[in-house]
């Protein structure tokens, strides 16, 4: 599905697959039942001997989203390692792109991707995924501030850091006053973000005409609005401003096999628990508005589960991993026009962009999570790239699944391998599906 869920090529085995591409969403348990294996990995021009991957095959309760699912977080989640390693053995059954990064020990271990938008009507283009190299015309994101990877406390690691205090810009262009929920916080304005609350959300859309929060049977509860109503919002990490394209900000029900006519916000509320290592999720809708870069530098031994530890010796540890962003979308007259374009039918004013009057508020402790992602995916920001999702709620045995807690252990990390035999029988269809659609 476009804008929804985003591929690439490998090779396995000497054959050729089309994988989901994921750094933040999380792999079903179900999925774990299946054996590693071994088989030689092409992937982005590189060559792996040996790659271990999961293998499972889909059946009646099982569906599977893709051929496979490539993941690309942090290591030190990783099940297959977890499972592989022992105390008086070397780190076992790393994922690909750390094997990658071992065949270059003096280059910097850093990835990028790139997202297109499927409805630009001037940059319409998959997007891109880079190993240890700079997309041409890019070279600014080396520039832009290095934001420090945060640490989970919880061991549920992910590609994330922290949003400036007053760093979420509403539509009004006022930071929507909040309070993070994450205790190891120093500053208590400032949110825990990863890039796959009931009151963010409604301070977003809330005050837009015809907006509404409403139980709908597929996505539980959500906002929606005309999508018409241009929404403009931006996001500050380290003083630099990410605008949110506001084609990203709404999504039209139309795009996921709808009757209807309207949108549905693509900032919505997500259940954080008792002790969340994350406020926000920053899933594709925030992806496609940033060049992103994560460097995995190599100092993950404070999450790394104990009997890992000691295997790491010879490890540098030196460098931290970060992330840099670069803003792709700080034209405000180029993204109005793309939105009138595509919403407005060449119009130049909606009377629905206009907000209601302001609800008195106080700052708000996130006593819910916000994804920011489309609803039927999402790229975990970091919990990364998530590049494919984490916000997928969807039916099952005519069973809604309800909001899954950020605290929840993972199901399994988003940097191991996972290939899928099919299931006889015609091939399923249907909404894209995450790992959290696996699990009880």
């Amino acid at each position: 599905m476009s804008d929804m869920s985003y591929f690439t090529n490998i090779t396995l085995g000497g054959q050729s697959y089309a994988v989901l591409i994921d750094t933040g969403s999380l792999i079903a348990d179900v999925l774990l039942l299946g054996p590693v294996l071994l088989a030689d990995l092409g992937f982005e021009g590189y060559s792996v001997k040996n790659q271990a991957f999961f293998f499972a095959e889909a059946n009646a309760t099982n569906e599977l989203p893709a051929p496979g699912i490539i993941g690309l977080g942090p290591f030190s989640t990783s099940a297959i390692v977890v499972a592989l390693t022992t105390k008086t053995t070397t780190v076992q059954g790393l994922p690909p792109l750390d094997n990658i990064f071992q065949q270059s020990p003096n280059t910097p271990n850093f990835l990028t991707v790139l997202l297109g938008r499927a409805s630009d009507p001037d940059h319409n283009y998959p997007g891109d995924l880079t190993i240890m190299e700079i997309l041409p015309g890019y070279e600014a994101v080396l520039e832009q501030p290095k934001l420090p990877v945060a640490l989970a406390q919880h061991g549920n690691q992910h590609w994330s850091t922290l949003l400036d205090a007053d760093g979420f810009i509403g539509p009004d262009g006022e930071p929507i006053p909040v309070k993070t929920g994450v205790k190891s916080t120093k500053n208590k304005k400032q949110l825990t973000v990863m890039f796959d609350t009931g009151y963010m959300a409604e301070a977003i859309y809330g005050r837009f005409t015809g907006s509404k929060l409403e139980k709908n049977s597929v996505l539980g509860e959500i906002w929606t609005l005309p999508c018409d109503a241009e929404v403009n919002i931006t996001l500050k990490f380290s003083g630099q401003s990410i605008p949110i394209h506001p084609l990203d900000a709404t999504f039209p029900f139309s795009r996921i096999g709808s009757s209807r006519t309207d949108c549905y916000g693509t900032f919505q509320a997500i259940t954080t628990g008792a002790n969340p290592d994350l406020d926000v999720i920053m899933g594709m809708a925030f992806l496609r508005n940033a060049y992103f870069l994560v460097n995995f530098g190599s100092d993950f031994s404070a999450v790394l589960p104990d009997h890992l530890r000691p295997v790491l010796n010879g490890t540098d540890n030196s460098e931290p991993p970060y992330i840099q962003l670069l803003p792709t979308s700080n034209d405000a007259a180029e993204v109005h026009d793309d939105f009138v374009q595509v919403r407005l039918e060449g119009k130049t004013f909606s009377e629905l962009s206009a907000l209601k009057a302001k609800a008195k508020s106080a700052g708000k402790t996130i006593a819910k999570g916000i994804i920011i992602a489309i609803v039927v995916v999402g790229v975990v920001f970091l919990g990364l790239i998530a590049l494919c999702g984490y916000f997928c709620f969807r039916r099952r045995s005519g069973k809604l699944q309800s909001y899954r807690d950020l605290n929840a252990p993972a199901p399994a990390a988003a940097i191991d391998m996972h290939m899928y035999a099919p299931s006889p029988g015609p091939p399923v269809s249907g909404p894209y599906v995450t790992a959290w659609d696996h699990r009880p």
